[in-house]
């Protein structure tokens, strides 16, 4: 008999995946017991069977029973395939042959069979209830005392001690924190973010899971009650703190929810998930396209003719360049204009910057001589950027634009951004339109965007 195993586990944070290793050796050993040849497994790591998550690997396997590639199923126990009822449902439908390594043989053909299997969902289903309660309750528990409550990220400026039998601690990393302090200064000092990102990238300073920074990750960490040594409900933590109260009041201030690229709660743009939906329309009927399913689509159900579509992913990523090559000559444009000497001066003082890395990696300067240049140059260059600042027109679309400009080109690697931030910086770059057209009919082409979407912009 063809058989297929079944393995799944509902947490694995570091990918790991000894538990799915393990509950495969042991179906194995009772698929040769039985006399079964293992034709394939279907392994759902880090997947839930109670969230409601789509499983694409029971998907799968569902698929092959269906279509006759498999003829049985072996698991290490009823909870790994099914917890809730409609899962259990569409395998009766099936109806395989089921052997599991601690739940024992799972017969559907018959109706005792058939209830046997459900008690076994509802006790599976009943641990996992009582399992979330237990959680919550020690939750608030932690939090009323002003502990950690766990989970996520390891936050940036913090390293994690975990001790056997003792609740995580957090200790401060001095030099993450030397790092949060400095821009939470330059912050309110005024700078905007996309420059002290664009510096910190440029110093080889990583997030905490060693990524390049984005304003959008130093927003978030200025905004966090956890570096200011706050729980969520606003209790002091059992953590220290690097941000002081005052300063933590004055960056909620300064990033306020509202003002977060429209993410915050009960903003129209919070629930933005196709950028250019509405905006984008179809070359064919000249209806307006809208997003689904991961395309824009031109719709019937909307007017129009139902013959075009787009992936979005690529399409994003494309009106992104478009608009960052827009920005950057306008932005390059201004500087021209009003900066004048002032960005003459700090074109050289990046050039002497570059020269000094340059001779310290010859050998021409000793570490000690390259610090004090790299320091005083540092510091020339902060003070010309804020003069530059102050002598280019800031009008308030282009603070947006400039962040976005200094945290670097878009890229296929990192994708296109957060749809809400892309359609704010259509409408800035005055972007009127964007048409796509009918892919050609020789469907096994690819065929690049540029050839399909065409941009329009107001003057």
């Amino acid at each position: 008999m063809k058989a297929g195993i079944y393995v799944r586990i509902s947490q694995d944070r570091e990918s790991e995946e000894h538990g799915i290793d393990r509950q495969e050796r042991d179906a194995r050993t009772l698929a040769k017991q039985r006399g079964w040849t293992v034709v394939d497994v279907f392994a759902d790591n880090d997947v839930s069977a109670t969230s409601g998550r789509r499983r694409p690997e029971w998907e799968r396997l569902l698929a092959d029973l269906a279509s006759g590639r498999i003829d049985a199923v072996v698991a290490y126990s009823s909870s790994r395939m099914y917890r809730r009822p409609r899962d259990l449902e569409r395998l009766v439908k099936l109806n395989p042959p089921i052997a599991t390594v601690v739940s024992g043989t799972i017969n559907l053909d018959t109706a005792d069979g058939r209830m046997m299997a459900g008690i076994l969902a509802q006790i599976d289903q009943a641990e996992a209830e009582r399992l979330g309660e237990r959680v919550r309750r020690s939750k608030a528990d932690r939090a009323a005392a002003g502990t950690w409550l766990g989970g996520g990220r390891r936050p940036y400026g913090y390293d994690r001690i975990a001790e056997p039998d003792e609740p995580v601690r957090h200790v401060v990393n001095r030099a993450e924190a030397a790092i949060i302090r400095e821009t939470v200064r330059r912050a309110l000092r005024g700078e905007a973010l996309g420059r002290i990102v664009a510096d910190l990238n440029a110093r080889g300073v990583t997030t905490a899971s060693g990524k390049r920074w984005r304003p959008a990750h130093l927003r978030r960490l200025h905004r966090s009650t956890f570096h200011a040594g706050l729980t969520p409900s606003g209790k002091r933590g059992n953590w220290p703190r690097i941000v002081t109260p005052d300063q933590h009041r004055l960056l909620l201030a300064k990033f306020p929810p509202s003002a977060n690229r429209g993410r915050g709660k009960g903003s129209r743009e919070a629930a933005v998930k196709y950028a250019l939906s509405g905006i984008a329309s179809c070359g064919d009927c000249g209806s307006r396209m809208l997003g689904s399913g991961g395309y824009y689509r031109c719709t019937i159900r909307n007017g129009g003719c139902g013959r075009v579509s787009i992936r979005v992913d690529p399409v994003d990523l494309f009106v992104e360049e478009r608009l960052y090559a827009r920005a950057e000559a306008d932005e390059a444009e201004d500087r021209t204009v009003d900066a004048g000497p002032i960005g003459d001066e700090l074109a050289a003082a990046e050039e002497r910057l570059a020269a000094a890395r340059v001779a310290y990696a010859d050998g021409d300067l000793t570490l000690e001589d390259f610090k004090v240049a790299r320091g005083r140059v540092e510091a020339r260059i902060v003070e010309l950027r804020e003069r530059l600042a102050t002598a280019v027109p800031d009008r308030p679309s282009r603070t947006f634009l400039r962040e976005w400009l200094e945290a670097g080109a878009p890229n296929e690697e990192r994708g296109p951004i957060d749809p809400a931030e892309l359609r704010a910086l259509a409408r800035m770059c005055r972007l009127d339109a964007v048409k796509v057209a009918r892919r050609s009919s020789d469907r096994s082409a690819t065929e690049p965007v540029s050839k399909r979407v065409k941009l329009a912009f107001a003057h």
